[in-house]
């Protein structure tokens, strides 16, 4: 894949716990999404916009284990699925935690 980003280029509130460096566009795709989704800003998406494009983005978050309800949401409105075709929905469903009474 060739990009005129870095992962440098990203916020680095993203990756508190990882070095940038090691990062690869590529080989952690999954990883560098989720973490945009879930804590990147405009600029972020942005990035991997151009990066991944759309539909990549889209197919790749459906795999993912955990997003939140806000991120999901974020999903479904743009690429017209349903939040039963994420993992993170199906996931959530399964482990709904104990009761309180």
């Amino acid at each position: 894949m060739t990009t005129n980003y870095n992962i440098i280029d990203l916020s680095s509130q993203i990756f508190w716990d990882t070095k940038k460096e090691d990062l690869q566009w590529d080989q952690n795709a999954a990883f560098i999404i989720e973490r945009v989704l879930e804590y990147g800003n405009w600029n972020d998406w942005q990035i991997i916009k151009q990066v991944y494009n759309v539909d990549n983005i889209i197919e790749i978050s459906r795999g993912i284990r955990y997003l939140s309800p806000k991120t999901l949401s974020f999903l479904v409105i743009l690429s017209g699925l349903q939040k039963s075709d994420f993992r993170c929905y199906k996931h959530r469903q399964l482990n709904q935690g104990r009761w309180i009474y």
